[in-house]
């Protein structure tokens, strides 16, 4: 039987929730605020992990991949990838229009077997 419960979570800088998202493979919650800050919190050791540096703005889009690399977007138009304990995988990528809808898509020409590496996302 499971167990509802229900946990608060303290933003930094009383900044406000603007993107959330669990990993698909591992127990974390990506929150990403209205700052451009982004949190991990971790279900297992129920601790929250605060990354700094990922965005300078409004956290707007995000998604997971079957890997536990989490790609986010945000309003000054720069994709970020971080992996599922928040370190940062060094892979960031300016765009020239606000991300939107940023989702990890399967390259049907990728040789790696399944690998979820290529990313979709609406510019606007």
């Amino acid at each position: 039987m499971f167990a509802n419960s229900i946990q608060q979570l303290d933003l930094e800088e009383k900044s406000k929730g603007s993107f959330i998202k669990w990993s698909k493979t591992h127990p974390v919650l990506a929150i990403g605020t209205e700052k451009g800050i982004l949190n991990f919190y971790n279900k297992k050791t129920q601790k929250k992990i605060p990354t700094m540096g990922k965005h300078s703005k409004k956290i707007t889009t995000g998604d997971w991949n079957d890997e536990g690399l989490l790609i986010t977007g945000s309003e000054e138009r720069v994709l970020t990838v971080s992996s599922h304990n928040s370190d940062s995988k060094g892979e960031t990528v300016t765009v020239k229009m606000e991300p939107r809808n940023v989702q990890w898509a399967r390259s049907k020409t990728d040789d790696r077997e399944n690998a979820q590496r290529t990313v979709t996302a609406t510019l606007s």
